[in-house]
C-alpha cells in the first residue's frame, strides 16, 4: 500500500494542485504495480471525499483541519505496513517518524515546494526531513536551499519538477481540454 499525506487536496492554489497531480501519479504508479493506495488530507471536509482529475476519480479521506485525526488515521494506516509514506509538506513530515516506528520497513519521502525550506525549520520538522528516504524539490534552487537550510544529506534531495497537468496534453483535442487560469 502507499499512504500520502496532503495538506488539502479539494481547494484551488499551487500546493493543492501539486497534490492533486502528486495523487494522480501516486494512483497510477499503485495501479501498475498491483497495490492499493490511500491519501490522506488533513484540511478537506471530514470523510470520504473524491475529485476527478486526469479523467480518473482520486479518493481520499478528509480530516477536517482535526490534527488528532489526521494523525490517528494516519497511524492506522501504518499498522498494515505499506510500502511507501509519501508526505506532501514538510509539516506532516514528523508523522513519518511513527510510520516507521509502526512499520520499519517503510519508505519515507517528503515533498517540499518553496519558502517553507529556505530556512531553518523548527528540530522535529527538520530531523524529520533528514530521516526521510527521499526529500523532493519543484526546483535546483528550492533543493540546494532545502539542501543547505535543514541539513540534508545531498544524497537524499531530488529535483522533481511539477507537472502542467494532464488537462494540458497537446495529444488533446484543443476544444476538449480544460484550461485553468
Amino acid at each position: 500500500m502507499i499512504v500520502g499525506l496532503f495538506p488539502e487536496l479539494s481547494t484551488t492554489g499551487g500546493i493543492p494542485r501539486s497534490g492533486c497531480l502528486t495523487a494522480l501519479a501516486l494512483a497510477s504508479f499503485a495501479e501498475q504495480n498491483g497495490e492499493r493506495c490511500h491519501f490522506v488530507s488533513l484540511s478537506d471536509p471530514l470523510g470520504a471525499g473524491s475529485l476527478k482529475t486526469g479523467g480518473r476519480e482520486i479518493r481520499f479521506t478528509g480530516c477536517a483541519g482535526s490534527k488528532m485525526r489526521f494523525v490517528s488515521t494516519v497511524c492506522q494506516l501504518a499498522i498494515p505496513q505499506p510500502s511507501i509514506v509519501v508526505a506532501l509538506h514538510p509539516d506532516q513530515a514528523p508523522l513519518l517518524g511513527a510510520t516507521k516506528i509502526l512499520a520499519p520497513g517503510v519508505r519515507s519521502i517528503v515533498v517540499v515546494h518553496g519558502v517553507e525550506v529556505w530556512t531553518p525549520l523548527p528540530a522535529a520538522q527538520r530531523w524529520s526531513l533528514q530521516s526521510a528516504d527521499r526529500v523532493l524539490a519543484p526546483s535546483e534552487y528550492t533543493l540546494s536551499r532545502a539542501t543547505k537550510e535543514q541539513r540534508l544529506p545531498a544524497s537524499k534531495g531530488r529535483k522533481l519538477a511539477w507537472s502542467l497537468g494532464p488537462e494540458l496534453d497537446p495529444r488533446l483535442d484543443p476544444s476538449a481540454r480544460v484550461w485553468i487560469i
